[in-house]
């Protein structure tokens, strides 16, 4: 029973364990499958691993996309399932990045992959619209970058560049000797210097004075800079080389190829220029510095080199118009700015040298400038208060038309000097104006002024009544042919009034009006008549000296169709050698004059003149031929006439008859008239409001109608109220109606206008 029990109890723990054993059984079965699939693992390295994309440095550790697929079974292995992964030195740009992967379960090993983290670009970009002035330094260029990390901020050693050159134009901006360096977190090594392209460096035209030289092969050119201590300058030599220049003594420079390159100085210059007289080589080309003027060709910009002087004298090759002013500002002198510059053409520009208060000397500015054309321009000058001499400014532009403007001189209140100011101006025209030297009080020479101007029309009585100071009046008025009258009291306020017995007179006439040969007449209250002074004036007639003292050599010299010379009362002490000599082919060569008590005037020396002196009046007589005598009462007669003169043809007399009722009448008002004036006159010196001046003048009129009346009440009537026509032996006449006495009056007049009178009573 205990046996049968036991057994009971076994069946049962067998029933009792039975899903124990089960489940140990198939936790066996599962366990030999497991080690059967184990001992059928692949090794991942045969799979195929696929690593896309590309990798940047970022200061993050780089994990690279990729796929891992088995090529037995055609399947992508999965992550922590079939394999895991494992990444070394994937942060930083540069190194060997790897990715190690390992299997699990079926897949067994393991397998390395690299892949590249790749350098950040640091772009570097220059700024915009960075320049310079043509021929100056370059500066540093400036630039911006981005694209680093945050937090992570590079240093730069070296600087930026540019393409070579120095000429105006744009030019690449270029990298230069720009480099990176490490700074804190910031490594080199993780970047790339990425310089954005196609940004220009731009070199613009500025305060240069620019040129341009025509140059052969191998010219050298040395430019006319001297040392001075404010020098500070760059010349850029248009063949892409510059020269920085502060103490170099006339710099210069070697053209290899022939051509025509534009120069330009920047900066400061005391003195550019400034030649005169320059030295020649036989083959006429200009020596040493001045090898300059030898190739300038134009001038395209006078910018700003702040210079004292600026010139440009014997350029003889330098062409086209003159650039408008600027960069005078500093300018203490314009002398000879452009001497002979005679390609030079164009207009002066408007206001040139405006407001440039420093300049103390403009003389020789254009002298023969002879292709400068257009006018003169009224703000030329304006505002140059400090200038002393106007020497031969504008001497020999034969192209300037116009009129001389006004105000030309209107600030130059210092002014010493207008020498040959305008000489040789050919086409000037126009009357000179009144005022031109108004402000010029301190004026001492105007010689040669206005010398071979020869269709200025006119000049004013005027012009000269400011400037008490002037001495010189040599040939100021040379060839002005186109005058036709000179005024009475143009120098009337600028000669020495004290005139005493040893003829002091410092003032120089010398030919200041040589050959204005359009004057006919001519009426002056000189003093003193200089050498030359009217010498050529070869249409002048007659001559009215009011109070000559003097009258110097060669003064009315080749006055060729002078014939009268009226001589006032006051005393003449001299005449000149050959101061009346006839130069010519012409047969009218006698000469009268009036004021008969001059002696020296009468004993001049005539015959070595070349001139016979006719003072003496015609001869003549007149008697009735028609009817015969015995007289009847008849009125109409036939009158013969006879003349005789100790110089001229009876072809050249002329005649005027008058009857005795007609002259009675002619000289009664004529009397009236003039007796009237000398009322009126006498009546204007009794006011106490006349001047001594207008006293003294209207005293010397009323004594000359005076004197007219005398010689009417004795027979003499005006030359200017008769008619004359020409001398014929006989002539058809009427005589008055009442009986009685008949009168006639018949005057005579040579050639020379001496004039008799011949009263006839039948």
């Amino acid at each position: 029973m205990e046996s049968e029990i036991r057994m009971i109890n076994l069946n049962r723990n067998i029933y009792k364990n039975k899903y124990k054993f089960f489940v140990l059984f198939l936790l066996i079965l599962v366990f030999a499958f497991f080690n059967t699939i184990s001992l059928a693992a692949t090794d991942i390295s045969t799979c195929t691993i696929t690593i896309t994309g590309t990798y940047t440095y970022d200061s993050t550790p780089q994990k690279p996309t990729y796929t891992i697929k088995d090529p037995a079974t055609g399947n992508n292995l999965t992550e922590l399932v079939d394999y895991s992964v494992q990444y070394e030195d994937n942060v930083n740009a540069g190194n060997d990045a790897k990715i190690i992967f390992s299997g699990r379960r079926n897949y067994t090993g393991t397998v390395t992959k690299s892949f590249t983290v790749n350098k950040r670009n640091l772009n570097v970009t220059p700024i915009s619209n960075q320049s310079k002035v043509v021929g100056t330094p370059d500066k540093e260029l400036k630039f911006t970058f981005n694209n680093q990390v945050d937090i992570e901020y590079p240093e730069f050693t070296g600087s930026l560049s540019r393409e070579a050159g120095e000429e105006v134009g744009d030019y690449n901006i270029t990298q230069g000797t720009l480099l990176m360096s490490d700074h804190g977190l910031f490594k080199t090594s993780n970047y790339n210097l990425v310089l954005t392209n196609n940004i220009k460096f731009a070199i613009i035209e500025g305060d240069s004075l620019t040129l341009e030289f025509t140059v052969p092969q191998n010219a050298v050119l040395k430019m006319p800079i001297p040392s001075r201590g404010i020098n500070n300058y760059v010349i850029a030599w248009g063949d892409g080389t510059a020269t920085y220049v502060t103490t170099e003594d006339f710099p210069v420079h070697q053209y290899l190829s022939a051509g025509t390159y534009t120069v330009r100085i920047s900066g400061k210059v005391a003195i550019f220029g400034n030649m005169n007289n320059a030295e020649v080589d036989q083959t006429g080309a200009y020596k040493d510095y001045y090898t300059f003027c030898n190739y300038l060709t134009k001038i395209v910009s006078f910018g700003n080199i702040q210079a004292e002087r600026i010139g440009f004298s014997n350029c003889r090759n330098l062409e086209g118009s003159l650039p408008e002013s600027s960069g005078f500002d500093h300018l203490t002198s314009v002398e000879n700015m452009f001497y002979r510059c005679e390609k030079l053409s164009g207009s002066i520009p408007v206001g040139f040298f405006k407001d440039l208060t420093e300049i103390r000397s403009a003389k020789n500015a254009f002298f023969g400038c002879t292709l400068l054309a257009g006018s003169l321009e009224p703000t030329l000058f304006q505002g140059c208060d400090r200038i002393r001499s106007f020497d031969g400014t504008f001497y020999g532009l034969i192209n300037i038309t116009g009129n001389i403007p006004a105000d030309l001189f209107k600030d130059s209140v210092r002014v010493e000097s207008f020498n040959s100011t305008f000489y040789g101006m050919t086409k000037l025209s126009g009357a000179i104006p009144s005022n031109l030297f108004q402000n010029n009080k301190s004026v001492q020479s105007f010689s040669q002024t206005f010398g071979n101007c020869v269709l200025l029309s006119s000049v004013p009585e005027k012009i000269f009544e400011e400037n008490d100071l002037a001495t010189n009046y040599y040939r100021t008025f040379y060839n002005c042919r186109g005058f036709t009258e000179i005024p009475v009291a143009i120098l009337t306020n600028n000669r020495v009034h004290d005139i005493s017995n040893d003829i002091s007179i410092k003032d120089d006439y010398n030919g200041t009006f040589e050959g204005c040969s359009g004057v006919t007449h001519l009426e002056t209250d000189l003093y003193m008549i200089g050498y030359n002074m009217f010498s050529n004036c070869s249409l002048i007639e007659d001559i009215l000296l009011i109070h000559p003292a003097r009258i110097g050599t060669n003064a009315f010299k080749n006055c060729n169709s002078l014939k009268t010379i009226m001589v006032g009362k006051e005393k003449l002490y001299e005449i000149g050698n050959n101061a009346f000599l006839y130069g010519g082919t012409s047969p009218i060569r006698k000469i009268t004059y009036i004021n008969s008590d001059n002696e020296v005037l009468r004993n001049y020396d005539w015959e070595g003149s070349n001139r016979t002196l006719d003072i003496t009046p015609p001869k003549g007589t007149v008697e009735i031929v028609l009817p015969e005598p015995p007289y009847t009462n008849t009125r109409n007669v036939t009158l013969h006439i006879d003349v005789e003169d100790e110089v001229s043809d009876k072809s050249n007399i002329k005649i005027a008859i008058i009857n005795d009722v007609m002259y009675t009448k002619e000289t009664t008002g004529t009397i009236s008239n003039y007796k009237a004036a000398i009322a009126e006159y006498e009546e204007r010196i009794a006011n106490p409001e006349t001047t001594p001046e207008e006293i003294a003048s209207l005293q010397a009129t009323i004594e000359s109608l005076n004197e007219k009346i005398r010689d009417i009440e004795i027979g003499k009537m005006p030359k200017d109220m008769l008619n004359w026509e020409p001398f014929v032996e006989n002539k058809e006449w009427q005589l008055t109606v009442e009986d009685g006495v008949k009168i006639v009056y018949v005057y005579f007049m040579d050639e020379m206008g001496n004039i008799s009178n011949f009263i006839q009573e039948f």
